[in-house]
């Protein structure tokens, strides 16, 4: 996406896939 930067849901959908 392109506003990932100010977007708090892509904070919790990289710590998914981190995990």
């Amino acid at each position: 996406p392109f506003n990932v930067a100010r977007n708090p849901y892509w904070k919790k959908y990289v710590t998914a896939l981190a995990n």
